[in-house]
């Protein structure tokens, strides 16, 4: 559903305050036939309206997330040390958080494509996007899951696999970012 729907939104909105008003003297049974389509038909914009603006806000938290826990592992692995256990929990947390987020970045752009196109059918550059958001989502499961048994034997996490894993993730999320404003424009 393209932005340029705001206006018709707008319509079926005041469509549906004005029919409330004018039928108010029809009996309630025709009364809830004709609201009850109105109804749906409000709610297909609506839910496409809450899903964009959560995956909006999705994409800019997993940034984030990316930038922060990427800045505090380039901080440590500059000065040769390795995070103390407070620092460890923190970047614990941003593993989960981000994992979490991109699990609802999955959920959101899932129901966004099924919205507007009615499937992923949409082009080259979105199947590009998709797989390399499916590369970041495996990466992310296996960095939360090897950041866990570290934290469990109290060791710090391996400094090779977390160094490939934020520059993976780096050029991964770069890649979903490029190719979905392809894919969308």
């Amino acid at each position: 559903m393209p932005d340029s729907s705001d206006s018709d939104f707008e319509k079926t909105i005041v469509g549906i305050s004005c029919e409330i008003i004018f039928d108010l003297k029809k009996s309630t049974k025709e009364c809830s036939k004709k609201y009850t389509k109105s109804i749906k038909k409000l709610m297909l914009p609506l839910r496409y309206y809450v899903a964009k603006h959560v995956c909006v806000v999705v994409v800019v938290f997993v940034v984030g997330v990316l930038v922060g826990g990427g800045l505090i592992q380039a901080v440590f692995t500059r000065a040769n040390q390795v995070p103390d256990i407070n620092v460890s929990k923190v970047l614990k947390i941003l593993g989960y958080l981000g994992l979490g987020a991109l699990i609802i970045l999955w959920i959101t752009g899932i129901l966004l494509s099924n919205f507007i196109y009615g499937g992923f059918a949409i082009n080259t550059a979105f199947t590009v996007k998709i797989i390399a958001a499916a590369f970041l989502l495996i990466i992310s499961f296996i960095v939360n899951i090897h950041v866990y048994n570290s934290s469990k034997n109290q060791k710090p996490p391996n400094k090779s696999i977390m160094k490939m894993a934020t520059m993976s993730g780096r050029g991964l999320i770069l890649i979903v970012l490029v190719t979905a404003a392809i894919a969308f424009n």
